[in-house]
């Protein structure tokens, strides 16, 4: 099972002994413009990759990371404002940002996230919508970055799975994506219903930890007990914290 690295928003950090380096950039700092790409950040990171050998994984964030010039229609989610999923200008313009990355780093890029609507790469937001138009714009998503990148490539984060428009995703998901889900703790239920999604997932999948394994109180036991839930679901890889990355 590999190990990949997640890096925090916009940040260099040492990268340790893994296989891949999972980096998290904000769309509206990479292009602040319309069609005017600043790849600074996105080039030192998959320099850094190649100087140590290891993966680039890269999660494109949106939603709220979005910027202002690439949306007409916002809602209000979880208190706060994102652009609206059906957003037509939305989806096109994170599409052509999608094929620019694509055209720069091909297959450099080992896998990419597919981009949520929220604050995360998550299923979180809009929560508990039946809005099916949702789910249409997140299953475009999905297939612009497979078009791009490879249905192998493509992840698929999974957060709460109670929303109407996920259930609509999961029955009409493509099953070569990569599914997975990013809040594995050392107490997580086997049988808790967004685990058992990604476990009985017949493609690849795999895991992202909830959070550093030093908050006790949110992780819940041992970093083992987490790593060997992962195993027990078949993961091919955990995106861990570098506070837990091997040295």
């Amino acid at each position: 099972m590999e190990t990949w690295q997640l890096q925090a928003v916009d940040k260099l950090h040492p990268i340790l002994a893994v296989d891949a380096l999972s980096v998290r950039a904000s769309w509206r700092r990479l292009e602040p413009r319309q069609g005017e790409y600043r790849w600074q950040y996105l080039d030192n990171c998959w320099r850094r990759c190649r100087q140590k050998g290891c993966k680039f994984v890269l999660r494109l964030m949106a939603g709220p990371h979005s910027p202002r010039w690439s949306r007409k229609e916002v809602i209000w989610s979880r208190g706060r404002r994102i652009p609206a999923p059906w957003d037509a200008t939305h989806a096109h313009s994170i599409h052509r940002a999608i094929v620019a990355i694509a055209e720069r780093y091909g297959n450099q890029i080992h896998a990419m996230h597919v981009p949520g609507f929220g604050a995360s790469a998550e299923t979180h937001e809009p929560k508990n919508s039946a809005d099916m138009r949702v789910a249409s714009a997140y299953l475009e998503r999905v297939f612009m970055v497979a078009a791009n990148f490879g249905s192998l490539r493509t992840i698929v984060n999974i957060g709460s799975v109670r929303s109407p428009w996920v259930k609509r995703v999961l029955e009409r998901l493509p099953t070569n994506v990569t599914m997975q889900h990013n809040s594995l703790k050392a107490s997580t239920k086997p049988d808790a219903e967004h685990h058992r999604t990604v476990a009985d997932w017949p493609g690849r999948r795999g895991f992202q930890y909830v959070c550093p394994s030093g908050n006790f109180a949110r992780f819940g036991g041992s970093l083992e007990t987490a790593k060997q839930l992962a195993v027990d679901a078949g993961a091919k890889y955990l995106e861990t914290y570098r506070g837990d990355c091997p040295r």
